[in-house]
C-alpha cells in the first residue's frame, strides 16, 4: 500500500479520536490557553502589519507542525505493521 493510500485510509479514522484525546488531556488544554493569552497580549500591543506577519508565521508553524505529526503517526503505523510481520514469521 503506497503512503498516501495509507494516509488517506487512516486520516479520517485518528482524526477525530485525536481531538477527543486533547480535549481530554488537562495538560494539553492549559497550555492551549496559555499559548492563547500570550497572543492575545501580542496582538494589543503590535501594529496591524506586524500583527498580520505574526498571523502568517503561526499559520505556517501550525501547518508544519500538523504535517510532521501527521507523517510521524504515519510512520509509526508502518513500523507496527513491519514489527507484525517480523513478529510473526518467528513464530
Amino acid at each position: 500500500m503506497a503512503a498516501y493510500d495509507l494516509e488517506e485510509f487512516v486520516n479520517p479514522c485518528v482524526a477525530e479520536k485525536l481531538a477527543s484525546t486533547y480535549k481530554k488531556d488537562e495538560t494539553y488544554m492549559e497550555l492551549l490557553k496559555q499559548a492563547d493569552a500570550i497572543y492575545d497580549k501580542l496582538l494589543e500591543d503590535l501594529t496591524g502589519n506586524q500583527a498580520e506577519l505574526l498571523e502568517q508565521y503561526f499559520e505556517a508553524t501550525v501547518a508544519t507542525t500538523a504535517r510532521r505529526d501527521a507523517l510521524t503517526y504515519i510512520q509509526g503505523m508502518k513500523n507496527m505493521y513491519n514489527l507484525s510481520i517480523v513478529l510473526q514469521n518467528k513464530q
